[in-house]
């Protein structure tokens, strides 16, 4: 993933889950979507709303997401999801950091966080 690109560049993307929604809804059970966010979408708001604590609430002002075509793109697919939501197609929208799993690089390295970001990603909490 490349943090750097625009929002025009998600474009496609956005246009999936568009697809996704219209699926959903015109499926005979209309399944829910489960949809993987980004911690990205709400990274203004405590600096907005001079509040340390970000409500687990959709947010209607694109000014909280982070000034970048990745976080933008992700707040702006929470949105469809939520109208989406007032049509009839159930969703849950889970906002993470960073999610790592099994890697294949033709090494015996697998299975591991790249070096460089694991780091800075562990949580400073302690849960006894």
């Amino acid at each position: 993933m490349n943090f750097n690109l625009a929002l025009p560049s998600f474009r496609p993307h956005i246009a999936g889950v568009l697809n996704l929604t219209k699926f959903s809804a015109s499926a005979t059970f209309s399944p829910p979507i489960t949809f993987i966010s980004s911690i990205g979408t709400v990274t203004n708001y405590p600096s907005l709303y001079d509040e340390p604590r970000i409500p687990e609430v959709p947010f209607h002002d694109p000014k909280i997401a982070a000034e970048a075509g990745y976080s933008e793109s992700k707040w702006i697919a929470e949105r469809l999801l939520q109208e989406a939501g007032k049509r009839g197609v159930g969703s849950n929208i889970l906002r993470v950091g960073q999610i790592a799993g099994p890697v294949e690089n033709g090494t015996k390295e697998r299975g591991e966080w790249n070096r460089n970001e694991w780091f800075p990603s562990v949580s400073p909490f302690v849960v006894y």
